[in-house]
């Protein structure tokens, strides 16, 4: 075998292998962009019942006769009133704070 022939074989080895790997990759990306656009589906969904449920809760006295919703919605209020005691006694504590800095500076 010549050095042109054995030149000729690596050239042809190496373009179906450079081939093979194009399309490989052009397949994970169609793979990967069809992942991506489900993704953002579901991202949409997502935003469309937060909307809904805004929408329910805002309007909350239209909908005591579905028990399911208005177990959630006194759910949801609960959560409030949790964060609520919980900013105050953030609110509490940075006072404190305050407090003993303020006699730590008079001293």
């Amino acid at each position: 075998m010549d050095t042109k022939s054995l030149l000729e074989n690596v050239r042809k080895e190496v373009q179906s292998a450079l081939s093979k790997t194009f399309d490989r990759v052009e397949e994970f990306s169609k793979h990967q962009r069809l992942k991506l656009k489900v993704s953002s589906i579901k991202g949409d969904i997502k935003d469309v019942k937060a909307h809904v449920g805004d929408y329910i809760y805002q309007h909350k006295a239209d909908f005591t006769q579905f028990p399911v919703l208005e177990q959630n919605i006194k759910r949801i209020e609960s959560l409030y009133k949790t964060i609520e005691a919980l900013n105050k006694e953030i609110e509490n504590l940075s006072e404190e704070e305050e407090s003993e800095e303020s006699k730590g500076a008079d001293e």
